[in-house]
């Protein structure tokens, strides 16, 4: 990230994704506190810890009376660097919000209110929330980028390099990146639009 930081202009970016192998206080700490990324990386269980009682395995608070509700994400504050989470049973009545809790844990009629703060646990008070509509949106386009990183490995050789000097590599890496984008627009000219991943069947196809 920091060689990323040296050649980008960081600010054109708004969220930073990653798989489990990212996992880890320190990477959480430097996206939102340095570089001012939303995070969205996915959890390693064999570094996670308890977080409490009163959270869920995601670090979302939970009702202290019944930890099968969920509290809701009621959005971010930049300003303060600060998670608003809202009572599950909050309802909203025109520009009024009230409680429909038979047991409330708060005189407040609005409910219970709890603010979590990244710097508090930046691994689990993430700015988007894990396992949010958003959050789920968002890695599925990572996933995507690792099966595109798995073609240059696999059809395209790159995962058995037999060179190890620099411009030899970055030689048949971009060799192997303009095979990939050469037979994305054969898939879409020969209108295999849904085979525009399958490099071995586009191969095989045009050679038979």
């Amino acid at each position: 990230m920091n060689s990323f930081k040296k050649r980008h202009d960081i600010q054109r970016y708004n969220i930073f994704t990653a798989d489990a192998g990212f996992d880890s206080t320190e990477n959480y700490r430097f996206l939102i506190k340095e570089c001012s990324l939303k995070p969205v990386i996915s959890k390693n269980r064999r570094n996670s810890k308890k977080l409490g009682e009163n959270f869920n395995e995601h670090g979302i608070p939970v009702c202290p009376k019944d930890s099968s509700l969920i509290f809701k994400y009621d959005g971010y504050c930049n300003s303060l660097k600060r998670i608003k989470w809202v009572c599950p049973l909050n309802r909203k009545q025109g520009t009024k919000r009230y409680s429909k809790c038979s047991s409330p844990c708060t005189e407040s009629k609005y409910g219970r209110v709890i603010y979590t703060y990244p710097k508090d646990n930046y691994r689990f008070h993430t700015p988007i929330p894990r396992g949010s509509r958003l959050w789920n949106r968002v890695y599925k386009k990572r996933v995507a980028s690792e099966h595109a990183i798995s073609r240059l490995k696999l059809p395209l050789n790159l995962g058995q390099l037999n060179v190890r000097d620099f411009h030899s590599v970055f030689s048949k890496f971009a060799l192997s990146a303009i095979a990939q984008n050469i037979v994305a627009l054969i898939a879409c000219r020969s209108a295999f639009n849904e085979k525009i991943r399958s490099i071995r069947w586009i191969a095989a196809k045009l050679l038979t």
